[in-house]
């Protein structure tokens, strides 16, 4: 699938699918080169049969993170949105958004570029975010930034929110989100988690008018090490946290 792209292929790629549209993103280039490195993308519009040629749709004078994990998502009027993590110069961590038209034969022409939340870091915070849809279809973002966990809706001109303070004094991290069909989100989210080492569960509810629900005290949930939570909505329409 991937010939040409895979040097420092370290955070692993992501998928989106659209009816027969299905892309395949993942971030490449040489480790311990950041600056240099950026987002390529394979498409197919046939539903896999065949797939487009490797594009690179990142800038690559904003470099891309090496350990820093990305996620892909088709959005509104199938565009693809493809939200990765910087490496200006060596300490500009800041939150990228690509919006890729994959109608187009060379995509990299139809990629716009946007900055979503600055972070100016040394070293690589090993970080993850997360796409979802909520019940009126707009395109929802989780990422981490400043050792907090960020919210924000896509599809409208909405500026970055915290989620939720941490239950103890340490970072957050992993963060994951999913909605009910009646309009409630979850996201969940690690505290006190390293790169293998795991960590304190913890999530916030959210009501269809995104007004946070409080909730009686939380069990303390440890996070097995080597992994991390994962949000979803059960057919009966229940939440759920896998980790």
């Amino acid at each position: 699938m991937v010939n040409d792209n895979l040097a420092g292929v370290d955070a692993g790629a992501d998928i989106a699918v659209d009816g027969s549209n299905v892309s395949i993103v993942w971030a490449a280039g040489v480790l311990t080169k950041e600056e240099e490195r950026t987002v390529y993308a394979r498409t197919s519009i046939d539903y896999g049969e065949t797939f487009s040629a490797e594009i690179a749709i990142g800038n690559k004078g904003l470099g891309a993170c090496a350990c820093c994990s990305l996620a892909v998502e088709y959005g509104q009027g199938q565009k693809l949105l493809v939200a990765y993590r910087s490496a200006f110069e060596g300490v500009g961590r800041h939150m990228q958004l690509l919006s890729v038209d994959t109608t187009e034969a060379d995509s990299s022409s139809y990629a716009e570029l946007s900055s979503l939340q600055q972070w100016e870091l040394s070293s690589c915070p090993v970080s993850t975010n997360d796409f979802s849809e909520d019940y009126q279809h707009n395109d929802w973002l989780v990422f981490e930034s400043k050792s907090r966990i960020i919210q924000m809706n896509m599809s409208e001109d909405s500026n970055p929110e915290l989620v939720a303070e941490p239950a103890i004094r340490t970072r957050q991290k992993h963060p994951s989100i999913a909605f009910s069909s009646d309009g409630y989100k979850l996201i969940s989210w690690a505290e006190g988690i390293s790169f293998t080492k795991g960590g304190l569960l913890n999530w916030q509810l959210f009501d269809s008018n995104g007004d946070p629900v409080e909730s009686a005290d939380k069990p303390i949930i440890n996070i097995p090490d080597f992994s991390s939570p994962a949000a979803v909505v059960t057919p009966t329409g229940s939440f759920l946290i896998l980790y």
